[in-house]
């Protein structure tokens, strides 16, 4: 990776309901908006392909889907709260595009996370179970993924 602010992308997956899910949305793009100068961040739902997420609609693409990539999180919550009813939840993944140095990437995305759980001490489960990774341009295929998604970032 050249040195310097690159693009980069965070995702932390929610296996929430719709209003957690766009209450986490708004608190994560005021979050970025305060740490890096320049980001893009939207919501996938379960039911989209899980890398090219608005190529198509179509299930019988074959892609894998946000909802069976993260398959863990609703298994997660019915262990964490046995014989309750899930309601509206359902999985969704929250993907952010910033231009960031890659030594606060980490750092971004605990204060992502930090949004969901703010004391990762706290006892018992967390109330909206949560997964994060990111990906930053480590090869052509990671780079050429990040600058079809997020290069418009370069021009803000």
């Amino acid at each position: 990776m050249a040195p310097g602010p690159d693009l980069q992308e965070l995702r932390v997956s929610v296996y929430a309901t719709e209003e957690d899910t766009q209450r986490l949305l708004h608190r994560a793009r005021s979050l970025l908006e305060n740490k890096v100068a320049k980001s893009a961040v939207s919501v996938f739902a379960t039911d989209k392909p899980f890398e090219w997420a608005d190529q198509s609609d179509d299930p019988d693409t074959g892609l894998e889907t946000v909802g069976g990539v993260h398959d863990d999180l609703p298994q997660q919550w019915h262990i964490e709260n046995p014989g309750l009813d899930p309601g509206e939840r359902s999985v969704y993944e929250l993907r952010a595009g910033v231009i960031a140095e890659e030594h606060e990437v980490g750092p971004l995305l605990e204060a992502l996370t930090g949004l969901l759980c703010p004391d990762d001490q706290h006892p018992g489960p967390c109330p909206i179970p949560w997964s994060a990774s990111f990906t930053t341009a480590i090869d052509d295929t990671d780079r050429d993924y990040l600058e079809h998604w997020y290069g418009h970032l370069r021009q803000k």
